[in-house]
This record gives C-alpha cells, structure tokens and sequence, in this order.
C-alpha cells in the first residue's frame, strides 16, 4: 500500500540522516547528479557553442568521453577497496576538470579533458554506488539507493534546465563554471559534514 510504501521511504531516509557516511555520499551525489552529471547536454553545447565544431568534431568528443568512462569501468572492476577517500578524489576531480573543460577553446585540449572527466565521473559514480551498498544493512539497501537514484539520475533534468536556462543568458562557458562550482561547494560541504558528524560521534 502507499502508506506501507512511505513508511519504507522514510525509514531509508531516517537511516541515512543518522549515518554520517551515507548522507554526506549523497550529499554530493545529490549536488553532482544536478549540476555535473549532464553530459547527454555538456558535449554538444562545447561542440557546438565553445569550439564550434561540426558532427565530426561533435563524434570526437562524444568519443573521448567514452573512452575515458570505458577506462575508468576497467579499472573500477579491478579494485579491491572502495572507501569515502575515493568517492572525494573522484568527485573534486571531475569538479575541476568540468571548470576546465568549461574554459578550454582548443579542440584537442577539449577532448583530453572529456576523457579525463569521464574517467574521474565513473570514478566517483560507481564508488559512491558501491560504498553506499556496503555500508547499509540488508533491510534498507533498497530503501537507500532508491535515494541514490532519485539524487544522481532523478535531479539531472532540473540541472538541464538550469544549464539550457543560464547558459542563454550568460553563455555557456561561464554557465558550466558556475555548475563546477556548485559541484565543489557539494563536495565540500559534504566532506565537512562527515568530518563534523564524525568528530562528535
């Protein structure tokens, strides 16, 4: 029933709230999936209003990006550890690499920094997934990562819109600056929340 449905929800999210770990992972899932994790929108914008590229340079791009992501599943499969440190190397490093990609204007510099995104954004992406699946029982994994998914994949179309929205106003190099930057300020606040929690647990 929706009321038994509910009551599951809130236990996932009472869950999370009391566990430092697993709300600042979501912290940052929640301000990256929004503001960072649009790269279905971020490629052909850099194609087509930064670098002002054709479909060829558009398909190099969109290659790079991939390769990196390949790359980054590959490594992943062959990591023993999955720890809290990871999961914020992989986030500040795709936070920095998204202002970089933002203010790049050379074509090849363009596509060394998608790959270089989209190995740190699997990083960060499947290291969160994993952490949070280890660290939560077994009766509220599902409740959980219900939360994982409506942060990461549920917030992306509002991060779309913002993006498509600003980015008609102020252009879309200073728009992806501005997401990067919230995307830092979503890891920072984050780390600084765990690292408060913890202190006082």
């Amino acid at each position: 029933s929706a009321g038994r449905m509910g009551s599951r929800v809130l236990e996932g999210l009472a869950y999370a709230w009391r566990t430092p770990q697993v709300l600042a992972v979501l912290i940052i899932v929640a301000m990256i999936g929004t503001f960072g994790f649009n790269l279905q929108l971020l490629v052909p914008l850099i194609a087509g209003f930064v670098l002002n590229t054709g479909a060829t340079g558009f398909g190099m791009l969109s290659a790079s990006l991939g390769v990196g992501s390949v790359s980054a599943a590959l490594i992943t499969a062959y990591t023993r550890q999955v720890t809290l440190r990871r999961v914020l190397l992989g986030a500040t490093a795709f936070s920095f690499l998204l202002a970089a990609v933002a203010v790049a204007t050379n074509f090849f510099v363009s596509a060394l920094l998608l790959a270089l995104l989209g190995l740190a954004g699997i990083t960060f992406s499947t290291s969160a997934n994993t952490l949070i699946q280890l660290i939560v029982p077994d009766e509220l994994r599902g409740r959980v990562m219900s939360l994982y998914v409506l942060l990461f994949a549920g917030s992306t179309p509002i991060g779309s819109f913002f993006i498509g929205s600003l980015s008609d106003v102020i252009g879309v190099s200073l728009t992806l600056l501005i997401c990067a930057g919230l995307c830092v300020a979503g890891v920072a606040g984050g780390m600084l929340y765990y690292r408060a929690r913890a202190g006082t647990a």
